[in-house]
């Protein structure tokens, strides 16, 4: 859902940004990728192993922006 020219690194301070305004002392990580494509999914389980250290992991995103598919992804690697 980015435009072609958005750098991944700025999409993520600023999501990171909107997360801490939603919820402060928000302290997690931000990981961009597609459950449609399969980009960065491989990635973020190996993140999400490394990160997790036995804590809830949560999936936030907007209506129908695809939250099912990538959980999906992620059970099905």
């Amino acid at each position: 859902m980015l435009p072609k020219d958005a750098s991944r690194l700025r999409m993520q301070a600023w999501l990171k940004r909107q997360i801490v305004q939603l919820l402060p002392g928000f302290q997690g990580r931000v990981h961009l990728c597609s459950a449609r494509t399969g980009e960065g999914v491989e990635e973020l389980i190996r993140r999400i192993e490394t990160w997790r250290n036995e804590r809830d992991v949560f999936v936030i995103g907007c209506t129908n922006v695809g939250k099912s598919q990538l959980v999906n992804a992620l059970t099905h690697q």
